[in-house]
């Protein structure tokens, strides 16, 4: 009997502590909310087309966590107005020290800029509105964007592939510089210490590193890079009607419809002499191992990628006057990037494992892949 109610007491106390923990998330919340009166004011507007006078909130709710790593909480927030009640929605991060807070600041209004230089035809690219952003509570908000990440939305495949390789394009420039080989070079060897590897599979990636390095040492490839440019930070919006379309001239009706695409969570960002080809490893090696895993091939992936590239090619030739073929006339990294993320995840695993032997297939999996990548490039 003793027994029964102390497991009931420590029941309710834990029930207790969750809602106490939920009111008070929901009452930081609310504080913080209500210092972006003129922000929802003007979100009531963009729906009504008339400037509420007066603005109260009613409820909010958390979502949903976005981004890879999970960091930014999609929030929706009930509005009562004099003109009726309205919910919008805004994207919370806390970040891990002052410093990132301005620097992620730094990086939103850079992508920003990029996006809205485009022409007119590529305005569904985009990266959500910064609000606010304020380093001593290490605080950042952003419009809130409600749609599906890249894995989750149900478009048709081309579509998205060549859509996301636009926008990275748009994301890179026309930056077209010199890259830090010496810099992959040195990450590759820092990843590959920790790997279970024989001596077969250190001489094959070896050999392959040094081709793939030669590749990058006689292109001019180098650019801003985004970093991590993984699947879970692209989102899908809705899809919106055009305005001032000439209905009569239209060959396509799709046209009539854009389908905004958003980079979200900028946290890191480098310098223009890293390889853009490393942003588009990150984004494939992930799909790619799950192809390799579960049929044994990396086709699908492979007409993934081309498709992205030719997205990106048109974007890129836009704005630079370049295709990837002249920023690189000894052939693209491709497999490199894509390896070094796979020998990544093999080193995490390792290292979450603690010597638990089970991990050992998918580590293998990862490095058989990697190397197939690295001697025989995917495309």
């Amino acid at each position: 009997m003793d027994k029964e109610m102390t497991r009931q007491n420590e029941a309710w106390n834990g029930k207790a502590n969750e809602i106490r923990e939920k009111m008070r998330y929901t009452e930081l919340l609310t504080k913080i909310v209500s210092c972006f009166e003129d922000h929802l004011k003007t979100a009531v507007e963009k729906v009504t087309q008339l400037r509420p006078r007066f603005i109260t909130i009613n409820d909010i709710t958390s979502i949903r966590k976005m981004g890879r790593t999970g960091k930014i909480h999609l929030v929706s927030v009930n509005l009562g107005t004099d003109a009726g009640s309205f919910t919008t929605m805004i994207a919370l991060k806390i970040s891990s020290s002052p410093r990132k807070v301005i620097q992620e600041a730094e990086n939103s209004q850079m992508l920003t800029q990029r996006l809205e230089q485009l022409p007119a035809d590529f305005d569904y690219l985009k990266t959500p509105k910064l609000i606010h952003s304020d380093p001593e509570s290490r605080l950042l908000i952003y419009e809130g964007i409600f749609g599906q990440t890249y894995t989750e939305t149900k478009l048709e495949r081309t579509f998205k592939a060549k859509t996301v390789g636009k926008l990275l394009a748009a994301i890179h420039g026309s930056q077209a510089d010199r890259i830090d080989v010496d810099k992959y070079k040195g990450l590759m060897a820092l990843v590959l210490i920790d790997l279970p590897l024989s001596d077969q599979h250190t001489r094959d990636i070896s050999l392959a590193v040094d081709f793939s390095l030669s590749k990058m040492r006689h292109s001019i490839g180098g650019s801003l890079i985004f970093a991590d440019f993984h699947m879970d930070n692209v989102i899908f919006g809705q899809s919106i009607k055009r305005d001032n379309l000439d209905y009569s001239v239209l060959k396509d009706m799709s046209a009539v419809y854009k389908q905004n695409v958003y980079i979200i969570d900028p946290e890191y960002m480098y310098p223009g002499d890293s390889d853009r080809f490393e942003d588009i490893g990150t984004f494939f090696a992930y799909q790619c191992l799950q192809e390799f895993r579960q049929f044994g091939t990396i086709n699908e992936t492979r007409k993934d990628i081309l498709t992205f590239l030719l997205g990106y090619n048109q974007v890129l030739k836009l704005i630079a006057r370049k295709d990837l073929a002249d920023l690189y006339p000894h052939g693209v990294p491709i497999g490199f990037h894509m390896a070094y993320n796979l020998f990544l995840g093999a080193r995490e695993l390792i290292r979450r494992a603690r010597g638990d032997e089970k991990v050992l297939p998918e580590v293998e999996d990862r490095i058989l892949l990697g190397i197939q990548l690295l001697q025989n490039d995917i495309i």
